[in-house]
Parts: structure tokens; C-alpha cells; sequence
């Protein structure tokens, strides 16, 4: 389902997080969760609740969403 041009949300977040010059100790006091949570997230160990994925888009103002990369599917 990935295609070349467009990367995983996962993916992105972790590219945003590298681009906000922010320590993951500061994300994740400012949002509520452990360092720890934002470490093993950022070496792909785990994953995120959507709740902390929210809290960490806005933490960064980022607007995420989703859109159909295939429309003639699913419909």
C-alpha cells in the first residue's frame, strides 16, 4: 500500500520530530508521556496510541490526516 512517492504516517512523524530540533525529553514532558514512549518510537520499537500521535502533531503544529492513495478502491 506504500507507494514510492508517498511515506508510512509513522514516518513522517518521525522526520518531523527529527525537523523540530525539540529533545524528545521536551515532547514528551509537554505532551504527557515518557521519554521513553518518544525513544522507542523513534527507533521503531513501537508504536503510538492516536491519542499521543494528536498530541504530538500538535505539539509541532502539524494539521495530520489522510488521503486515499488508491480512490478506485474500497468505494
Amino acid at each position: 500500500m506504500n507507494t514510492k512517492n508517498t511515506l508510512l504516517i509513522s514516518s513522517q512523524l518521525r522526520e518531523h520530530i527529527k525537523k523540530s530540533h525539540l529533545s524528545q525529553y521536551r515532547i514528551a514532558k509537554n505532551i504527557g508521556v515518557s521519554q521513553a514512549v518518544i525513544s522507542r518510537f523513534m527507533t521503531g520499537r513501537s508504536g503510538l496510541s492516536l491519542n499521543t500521535i494528536d498530541k504530538i502533531g500538535e505539539e509541532l503544529g502539524l494539521k495530520l490526516g489522510v488521503a486515499k492513495i488508491h480512490p478506485e478502491r474500497h468505494e
